[in-house]
């Protein structure tokens, strides 16, 4: 609802929304949420963009529909518009001369990836909307930009000049993919494992998980580098 609020407002002021998104599930989700809520009159109908590699793998998930959940909603990739060169500027200046929602990789943000390329020129204006739907490293462009004040200098080419940001609609919105804490120890409780390695999470969450599951493991937090050996 929160989301939807966002995006409804920036539309009817005439901006365009972006949703930077991680190519692999998080993109296919999005689009067919945009979708439904467009279909719900919860936003109004403007086009939505998918470009980057998300679009690609949206392809793939079309081509094998039959593998997916049966409940699953997915809508025929044609019912999303295809977002041209956004290496070319003129063609995303045309683009923002019209409300749209555009999904683009990548979702954190990385510089001279499309969702940047888009980004550095909706943040020189203040009626678009930039809405991070995942998670975001502190090193990040993302997370910089997230964090930003208006009147702060970002780099979101490499090749390019940093660009001041103007943009104060920008905000982050929770849609994790991951499993919850409990649900990580309910799987671990219900296997039983010998050894346990923890990887690919925060430091603090990382012990957490060490100290309050296992029941009698061996358990492991590897260093880069570390090699681990576990019982048989």
């Amino acid at each position: 609802d929160r989301l939807a609020e966002a995006i409804r407002n920036v539309l009817y002021r005439g901006g365009s929304v972006l949703l930077p998104s991680f190519a692999l599930g998080r993109t296919q989700e999005m689009v067919n949420i945009i979708a439904q809520l467009q279909e719900e009159g919860q936003i109004p109908f403007t086009p939505i963009y998918t470009v980057g590699l998300g679009r690609a793998v949206y392809e793939i998930y079309s081509k094998y529909a039959e593998y997916l959940h049966p409940q699953a909603t997915f809508r025929p990739l044609s019912r999303f518009e295809r977002l041209g060169n956004v290496w070319d500027n003129n063609v995303v200046q045309d683009l923002l001369r019209r409300p749209s929602v555009i999904i683009a990789t990548s979702g954190m943000m990385t510089e001279n990836t499309p969702s940047a390329l888009l980004a550095e020129t909706m943040v020189k204006s203040t009626h678009h909307g930039i809405f991070f739907v995942g998670y975001l490293d502190p090193d990040t462009l993302g997370y910089k930009l997230l964090h930003a004040a208006p009147g702060t200098k970002l780099q979101f080419e490499l090749s390019h000049a940093p660009v001041t940001v103007a943009l104060e609609d920008i905000a982050q919105y929770r849609f994790s993919a991951h499993a919850s804490r409990s649900q990580l120890a309910g799987i671990i409780e219900g296997l039983h494992p010998k050894n346990i390695i923890y990887v690919h999470g925060d430091a603090d969450a990382l012990v957490w998980m060490q100290a309050n599951t296992g029941n009698g493991a061996n358990t492991f937090i590897p260093t880069t580098g570390q090699t681990v050996t576990v019982e048989a």
